[in-house]
């Protein structure tokens, strides 16, 4: 079956996920450490494992990730707004900006990059 997930559930999914994939976390490969994870998030954690394993689960999965390529997407997480793009948690902040209406780069950061001298210079012969 489909377990339908409201907005809350999808958020803490998602985190739990993310969070299990990034620096010491367990991963999401073995199906029994998933449903653990998701169970912990708050939902049956045995039954979106499943449910994930369902040809038509599997379908969408094809479709989002075809989506996602012809979109320009080339890694998560990625973020797509009025058709820019906003890749890494390091972009959120930028993709806060573009939402507001504001320019999203950090003018400030990048003044001060562009600050920064030279580590090395190329010999032109």
């Amino acid at each position: 079956g489909d377990p339908s997930l409201d907005a809350g559930a999808r958020g803490r999914v998602i985190d739990a996920l993310f969070d299990a994939t990034s620096g010491d976390g367990p991963g999401i490969t073995d199906p029994d450490t998933v449903a653990g994870l998701l169970d912990r998030a708050g939902v049956d954690g045995a039954a979106l494992v499943a449910a994930a394993g369902a040809p038509a689960a599997k379908d969408r999965l094809r479709r989002a990730t075809e989506d996602a390529l012809a979109a320009g997407v080339f890694g998560v997480p990625t973020m797509i707004a009025d058709g820019e793009l906003f890749w890494g948690d390091d972009s959120l902040d930028d993709l806060d900006r573009f939402l507001a209406g504001d320019d999203p780069i950090d003018q400030a950061a990048l003044a001060a990059w562009a600050d920064l001298p030279a580590a090395a210079q190329r010999r032109r012969s």
